[in-house]
């Protein structure tokens, strides 16, 4: 399988090519994504920046939505022109993923679901550095990175991280827009120092390595003459803008010029684009300036009445509209997808209705479940046996006394080994070492009335159950998959299970061991299927319970 991976052989090819010295910049712009989300306007924005740095003077490669072969032909293109540069930008705009002190630039067909798959089938971070470092003072690779991407449940995370630097290399990341931004207005403007430009931009950027005094970005024009200051770069940046005539563009050059020449216009011109493409009931929610905290409750209030938004961020993707839709239309009410003041005051008084009812048949269960989960464990108590207290146990798992029955069943099986002569104990040392249907079955056939005869049986109905268990956990999987909880959805479930007291271990959207144990409490408390995995009726009953 070819790897996307810079070889000594590509190395040498690139020091064969000889060209004329010049600036040399690679701009690679990958938008649209199989297996992510899109990022938003970087083909266009490459596609200005690649214009305008051709025009301070750089031979500029470009790429926009490259596959994995695509970026690889890409970069052996590039990397013709490197022996003889004299400055050197590479600017990367699209998802990244990262693991500890490895980091990679996803080409639009990454699966972005393990380790093994990026070292593959994305050239690291470090490749681009490591071809920058021959530019001492005189590079810089500038990351247009947004901060969520791949959400493959596996341990890779979205973002470049923090590579490792080489000296005498510059390294820039941020936002799209921040960082596109930061390039057009600031370090592209010829006469100022990118240590100045970082200092004076407004940008939210990070940097890393090497910042010199010296380097400056901007080169020259074709003609040979430096472009002029501040001015011409607002003026730079205003004529992009009107290129790209979208919402975005205009907004881009308010953030970093509020007060600017073209201040006036571009407000004016976002009045008109937002009545234009916005329809009246669209307009009508925004001017409520519902906040991600508001956004996040009225997703909550729309679980608990019964309409899953697929999630509880506090943004109004797909899943919450149609949920808000679905709402609107038992409700009777126009079906537009989006809220009026009224109908969140209403939604409001409907969730608070619901979530009494709600805790009241909760709080009932509650007592319902303790009541006969005390019971069961006062009958295992009276018998005394390892029989008793293996059908509490297969009642009640993770009930009030699920400790106790252990560790009941831990001395029996002690008091029994030293009733059990030698030769025994070592037979059912190994068959529990063993711990499979057919090793306890073999301590069965040598000893069919046997001191342990009970717990071995016992163990392989465990077992089976087990095995039944896996088949059935795949529909379980399905079904928890099928509510589209995000990286924060899963955090925000964690965090209540912890609030509630279900000890969920780390809060970090990983759904664990100890998480599903978490889960299986909370639902046996709740007088709900103890299952251990999430549906629908379970988040709307921990949402109630949170808010109680």
């Amino acid at each position: 399988m070819r790897t996307i991976r810079l070889t000594a052989t590509l190395f040498l090819l690139a020091l064969a090519v000889q060209a004329r010295a010049a600036d040399l910049a690679l701009v690679i712009s990958n938008q649209s994504y199989a297996n992510a989300p899109e990022v938003g306007r970087v083909a266009a924005n490459g596609t200005r920046l690649a214009e305008l740095l051709g025009e301070r003077g750089y031979r500029v490669v470009t790429g926009e939505n490259l596959d994995r072969a695509a970026m690889q032909a890409t970069l052996e293109r590039f990397a013709q022109f490197l022996p003889d540069a004299e400055r050197v930008i590479i600017y990367f705009a699209g998802h990244a993923v990262h693991l500890g002190s490895g980091s990679w630039l996803a080409p639009t067909d990454l699966a972005g679901d393990s380790v093994i798959g990026a070292e593959f089938n994305a050239p690291s971070v470090s490749l681009f550095l490591d071809m920058l470092a021959p530019y001492q003072g005189r590079s810089a690779l500038l990351l247009a990175v947004p901060d969520e991407g791949f959400e493959s449940g596996g341990s890779l995370q979205a973002g470049p991280g923090t590579p490792a630097v080489p000296q005498g290399v510059l390294l820039v990341q941020g936002a799209p827009e921040e960082v596109f931004a930061a390039l057009v207005v600031d370090f592209l403007t010829p006469g100022i120092p990118v240590a100045t430009a970082l200092q004076q931009t407004n940008a939210e950027l990070t940097a890393l390595g090497l910042v010199s005094p010296d380097l400056q970005l901007a080169g020259q024009g074709q003609a040979g003459e430096p472009l002029a200051s501040q001015a011409i770069a607002e003026q730079a940046m205003w004529s992009l803008t009107e290129t790209g005539g979208q919402i975005a563009d205009y907004e881009a050059y308010l953030r970093l010029y509020p007060q600017g020449k073209y201040a006036v216009a571009a407000r004016n011109r976002l009045a008109v684009l937002a009545e234009a493409q916005l329809p009246p009931a669209e307009l009508a929610e925004q001017a409520l300036g519902l906040t991600q905290s508001d956004r996040r409750r009225i997703q909550e209030q729309l679980t608990v009445l019964g309409y899953s938004p697929r999630g509880v961020d506090g943004i109004f993707g797909v899943g919450t509209r149609a949920a808000i839709m679905a709402w609107q239309r038992n409700e009777k009410l126009d079906q537009t997808g989006f809220l009026t003041r009224d109908q969140v005051a209403m939604m409001d008084r409907l969730a608070k209705v619901r979530t009494d009812e709600i805790a009241a048949q909760l709080e009932e269960e509650r007592q319902a479940q303790a009541a006969a989960d005390t019971k069961a464990w006062r009958a295992a108590q009276s018998a005394g046996d390892a029989a008793a207290f293996r059908n509490y146990l297969a009642r009640y798992p993770d009930g009030i006394f699920a400790r106790d029955a252990r560790a009941a069943l831990d001395r029996i099986e002690a008091e029994d080994s030293v009733a059990a002569d030698r030769a025994e104990a070592a037979a059912w040392e190994t068959a529990r070492n063993a711990n499979t249907i057919r090793s306890y079955q073999r301590y069965l056939d040598q000893y069919p009335r046997g001191v342990f005869e009970d717990i071995a049986r016992a163990r392989q109905d465990d077992l089976r159950d087990d095995a039944t268990r896996d088949k059935d956990r795949a529909e379980l999987e399905a079904i928890e998959a099928n509510l589209g909880l995000n990286k924060s959805s899963r955090t925000l479930v964690e965090r209540r299970l912890e609030l509630l007291g279900y000890r969920p271990g780390n809060v970090d959207g990983v759904f664990d061991a100890t998480t599903r144990g978490a889960i299986r409490r909370f639902q046996q408390a709740s007088r709900i299927t103890v299952t251990g995995y999430l549906n629908a009726n379970t988040v709307r009953q921990l949402i109630v319970a949170s808010v109680r």
